[in-house]
């Protein structure tokens, strides 16, 4: 059993039998009895309705159990953040749906990964003759002696390479160690019991004192990740390890000094580097090198960066000045990051970039005849290419952010009632930096990275914010519980 699902299913456990000791003498009731509430209550009400939902939370691959503990932890102040994980892995569940291999089924699961290459840090290697590396070659390269009266400059730039990389026959036959998480499943179902039961037991006086801030709607976000979890886990399984796919990248990685690779798993495509297949004669293979080369210039030594440039063809080796800047030199190799081969990688438009032009081929798709797939089509240009899972995350990640406030306004209708200014502000600033947080960070820490950048600013900030509303909508909810009191009917 993991130790990230003990607390959790202790809670679960405990709660469940304490609900149903409760539940077995079945009197008939007729008055609503009211008593001050106990911190142990207040204790119990958060443990069974908040925390233990925690333990539904789709753990990451490979994680440390302390990045798995800060990771639940967070989703105890923001439901929305394991919600919109699940949601990003049951999307890539579905867009390879097809794929019966154990390969595909940990890409899906994210526990599968490869080696790239970098366009910040990657060189090639020092030795001549030794990385083969498909290049597209500059328009010019082949007549560049009209640089002859000094040295050319050229850059790397490395390209996204999206081809998949899992289309080697061979591949089916690998098997990965993979688990089913009952445990995960039964901490699920229980939890959308005593959640649906908080929920339950808010009707009435409790929507009539604090109308839409009452304490007991603020479940709803943790039902709805429960239930999202519950599916994904049914579906995805749990991967105790991250496997690392064999690729020619990888093998060049493993040609450099002091590099050490403990295991991979996968076959090499057989027209990886071959001759077979289609191909664009633009990505040519050559043999690239660098060195570094000391220069005096004014009593003041320099060292550049040389690279070595030779066409398989047999031609003779060219030499540049490596800079940095594609845009300050002569000639720009580009070079693929994940793969190496001479057939061109599909390109793919991500339509998580066309947000308006999505919501303008709906809004065209209601005045005119044709349908909403064919009219999003027009809008996103022909390099678009819809599949299921596309409609999964335009059609899912909107229905997750209105649902809740659908679900308020059916048991509430949004009237203010009795409660508080502040007591409204928290609980409706919790819900929607909540969601602010799962629409913005999926994640947090699975870079494995942080470099400080106005963008990781943001984030921090984002997740600043929304734990302060979280803190603040906590302390609301247990002002609530101890004011309203613990009520239960009591029989003839």
């Amino acid at each position: 059993m993991p130790y990230s699902h003990i607390v959790p299913f202790l809670v679960s456990a405990t709660s469940l039998g304490i609900a149903v000791t409760k539940a077995l003498p079945m009197p008939i009731y007729e008055s609503l009895v009211c008593v001050p509430t106990s911190w142990t209550d207040v204790i119990v009400f958060l443990l069974e309705n908040y925390v233990a939902h925690a333990g539904t939370t789709l753990s990451t691959p490979g994680a440390s159990w302390y990045d798995t503990v800060a990771w639940k932890v967070m989703v105890v102040f923001v439901p929305f953040a394991s919600l919109r994980y699940s949601l990003e892995l049951i999307k890539r569940k579905i867009h390879l749906w097809g794929r019966r291999d154990d390969l595909g089924r940990a890409l899906a699961r994210e526990a599968l990964i490869v080696v790239a290459r970098n366009s910040k840090t990657w060189r090639p290697a020092r030795r001549p003759n030794v990385d083969k590396v498909y290049v597209r070659l500059q328009e010019g390269f082949l007549s560049h002696h009209a640089f002859s009266h000094r040295r050319a400059t050229a850059a790397l730039q490395i390209a996204p390479s999206t081809r998949h990389l899992l289309e080697n026959p061979e591949n089916v036959n690998v098997k990965l160690s993979k688990s089913q998480s009952w445990l995960q499943m039964a901490i699920s179902i229980a939890q959308l019991f005593f959640s649906s039961m908080t929920l339950y037991r808010a009707r009435g006086d409790q929507i009539d004192y604090y109308g839409y801030a009452a304490f007991g709607l603020s479940v709803i976000p943790y039902t709805l990740m429960s239930l999202v979890n519950l599916f994904g886990s049914m579906i995805l399984g749990d991967y105790p390890y991250v496997y690392v796919l064999n690729t020619p990248v990888l093998q060049e990685a493993a040609r450099r000094p002091d590099a050490s690779f403990d295991g991979y798993v996968g076959y090499l495509p057989r027209n990886e580097t071959g001759s077979t297949g289609p191909h664009d004669p633009a990505f040519t293979p050559v043999y690239l090198s660098w060195h570094s080369e000391v220069q005096t210039d004014d009593d003041e030594k320099k060292s550049r960066d040389i690279l070595t440039v030779r066409v398989e063809d047999g031609s003779e080796p060219r030499e540049f000045e490596l800079l940095s800047d594609p845009n300050a030199t002569d000639f720009v190799f580009h070079i693929q990051s994940v793969t190496n081969t001479k057939r061109v990688p599909p390109s793919r438009t991500g339509i998580r970039l066309e947000l308006l032009r999505i919501l303008q081929a709906a809004y065209d798709s209601c005045r005119s005849q044709e349908g909403f797939r064919a009219t999003l089509r027009k809008r996103l240009g022909p390099d678009v290419q819809l599949n299921k899972s596309d409609l999964f995350e335009i059609i899912g990640g909107p229905v997750a952010l209105v649902l809740p406030y659908l679900v308020i306004y059916a048991l509430s209708g949004f009237k203010a009632e009795r409660s508080t200014i502040a007591q409204r502000a928290w609980l409706m600033a919790w819900l929607g930096m909540g969601q602010f947080f799962g629409a913005t960070i999926a994640t947090l820490g699975r870079s494995g990275s942080f470099c400080w950048s106005w963008v990781n600013a943001l984030k921090v900030s984002i997740v600043c914010i929304s734990l302060a509303s979280a803190m603040g909508g906590f302390v609301e909810v247990i002002m609530m519980y101890l004011s309203f009191g613990s009520c239960s009917l009591t029989p003839n």
